[in-house]
């Protein structure tokens, strides 16, 4: 029952997404303090998994929807488990780029083949062994909504049999950005 109370708030939220009815709450946050929330939740969540983070020790300021953020990195972190059906480590990381913060996301599990890699953001779109692993195909499809919204990105690099990185890319904050670095007019309807 609890998968398919899932199944269905992602179908709704990702429908809300498609249709730009979700607002943003943006405000500053440091994007560390989100790859760790993230790492924390899913800490105990598989025993034959390990999740190891490097983040760095400076901030990385961010104008956020801390929440949908939250909700790509979960996203990114559940599948990474999925997909490496035989355990292993997950490694979150994070750091800076020229005007970008980023996160990435690597497992070392069953890997997408290069075909996939632009179709696996497609609502719906599942690919490998989609019989055994559970999930509609949306997560992926929001995840790059959600970037889009907060003028980031979403890119993957994947090769079968290998593993996969998801990298995040948010604009690090600027300093003409109001006190809590909200952005006037930020919604969902706004796309770059």
């Amino acid at each position: 029952m609890n998968r398919l109370n899932r199944m269905v708030s992602d179908l709704v939220d990702m429908t809300r997404i498609e249709l730009g009815r979700v607002e943003l709450d943006t405000q500053t946050n440091d994007l560390r303090d989100l790859v760790i929330e993230a790492d924390e939740l899913f800490e105990d969540a598989s025993p034959i998994h390990q999740l190891v983070m490097d983040l760095p020790p400076e901030p990385l300021m961010v104008c956020c929807d801390a929440t949908r953020i939250g909700q790509v990195l979960n996203n990114l972190i559940s599948n990474a488990i999925k997909y490496s059906p035989q355990g292993g480590v997950v490694e979150l990381r994070a750091g800076t780029e020229g005007r970008w913060a980023w996160v990435e996301v690597e497992d070392h599990g069953l890997g997408i083949a290069p075909k996939d890699h632009l179709r696996i953001f497609e609502p719906f779109q599942r690919v490998g062994r989609k019989e055994e692993i559970p999930g509609v195909g949306l997560g992926l499809s929001a995840a790059r909504r959600l970037m889009e919204a907060h003028e980031g990105r979403i890119e993957v690099e994947s090769a079968l049999g290998k593993g996969s990185t998801f990298k995040i890319r948010l604009p690090l904050r600027q300093k003409d950005e109001g006190p809590k670095g909200e952005r006037p007019g930020a919604s969902m309807d706004q796309r770059p």
